[in-house]
């Protein structure tokens, strides 16, 4: 499962936040970080068999909703070279400025 959580800039968690989530060329996740227990995480599982072997890039970055490409912040590009899925946990954004 790929989990993270979407915090201000005091650490607080923030709900109500879209996060796209690009894996490779071919796969987009929208994801809105929720109310409840855990205020602000949002999760992913699973991954399409395809992108269950490295290399893996992740490009993420938070945009205006679910489905929408006009970017909120800077894409932030995390490539995993040496790797196999199930190993990602706690990606954090935290907002700046």
């Amino acid at each position: 499962m790929l989990e993270g959580k979407v915090i201000d800039a005091n650490e607080q968690p923030i709900s109500g936040v879209t996060v796209r989530v690009r894996i490779g060329e071919f796969s987009t996740y929208y994801l809105e970080s929720g109310l409840g227990p855990r205020p602000g995480v949002w999760g992913l599982t699973p991954f399409r068999e395809q992108d269950y072997h490295s290399p893996i890039l992740f490009l993420i970055d938070i945009v205006e909703y679910p489905g929408s490409d006009v970017p909120r912040s800077v894409a932030v590009t995390i490539p995993f070279t040496d790797c196999t899925a199930g190993q990602f946990i706690d990606i954090v954004f935290q907002k700046v400025g």
